[in-house]
């Protein structure tokens, strides 16, 4: 939802449509990933960022961030 924002979506169904998608990847059968990338409208608004977007090893590289910014985790050297 944050990237769709960043690219300047502003589209209460394309949320609604994420949000669906997450819920249905929830009860089984394609991931979310699969489910999001197979949407046409929010694959055209996102393009290559999808993969990076579902990057897992690149999502818990960053998992800290937040944690550190408020101050329960320590910032890694």
């Amino acid at each position: 939802l944050t990237a769709l924002k960043m690219a300047g979506i502003e589209d209460e169904d394309i949320y609604r449509r994420v949000q669906e998608h997450a819920l249905a990847a929830r009860k089984g059968g394609p991931t979310l990933a699969e489910r999001v990338k197979q949407d046409a409208e929010i694959a055209a608004a996102l393009g290559d960022q999808l993969d990076r977007l579902f990057d897992e090893e690149a999502v818990l590289a960053r998992v800290n961030i937040p944690l550190e910014r408020v101050g329960l985790a320590k910032p890694k050297r």
